[in-house]
């Protein structure tokens, strides 16, 4: 299969989110629900078509990480990273997904995330 250099189309994506407990905390006492629905919604939206599920449970400690397995529509896996630093790093095999296709990903979630924060405290504060 050939190298891919733009952003892949993926079919599945499942995620394991495991939320801060100060995050928790500001989202109130439905924070894992609010948190699961605006990170599929975000995803949903970068992935138009890919089946999505996450699963939101309570960090045991105070910072939120996750990891995501995707496969894209041609067969290849990458699995992404949200490190407790931060950062979000995606792996796959560089002969069917090149550097920048990664990078892709990487922003994508990134970007995914940070939507979703925005999502459940709006939610979170109307609900208030």
């Amino acid at each position: 299969m050939a190298t891919s250099t733009t952003r892949p189309t993926f079919s599945t994506i499942t995620v394991s989110y495991w939320l801060s407990t100060t995050a928790a905390e500001q989202l109130g006492d439905d924070a894992l629900s609010v948190y699961e629905t605006a990170l599929t919604a975000a995803l949903e939206a970068e992935y138009p078509g890919a089946e999505v599920d996450v699963d939101v449970r309570l960090a045991n400690v105070d910072a939120s990480t996750f990891e995501a397995t995707c496969e894209t529509t041609e067969g290849v896996e990458a699995v992404v990273r949200l490190g407790t630093v931060g950062s979000v790093t995606c792996a796959a095999d560089p002969d069917e997904l090149d550097f920048d296709a990664q990078s892709s990903i990487e922003e994508s979630f990134a970007r995914a995330d940070r939507k979703a924060w925005e999502r459940a405290c709006e939610a979170a504060w109307s609900a208030a």
